[in-house]
């Protein structure tokens, strides 16, 4: 996922952000959505909601992380 990354912020897609804080960002989304799974009784499939998980995760990310988050000035 991480090469998917940097070939997105190389063609513009993504806006500047730090590649490894991205994955474990994402990665602890996923997995605080499977845990929920686990213990709680949900309308959807797993695979589902992971999908829109990521979905909205890449959409929050393509406008590009506000710069007092990257901890880059201009």
């Amino acid at each position: 996922f991480g090469k998917i990354l940097q070939r997105g912020i190389a063609d513009g897609e993504f806006g500047p952000i730090d590649i490894r804080k991205t994955l474990v960002a994402l990665g602890s989304v996923l997995h605080g959505t499977v845990v929920a799974h686990c213990y709680a009784s949900f309308d959807y499939r797993l695979s589902e909601m992971a999908e829109f998980v990521v979905d909205i995760f890449l959409e929050g990310i393509r406008g590009g992380i506000p710069q007092s988050l990257t901890g880059r000035s201009q």
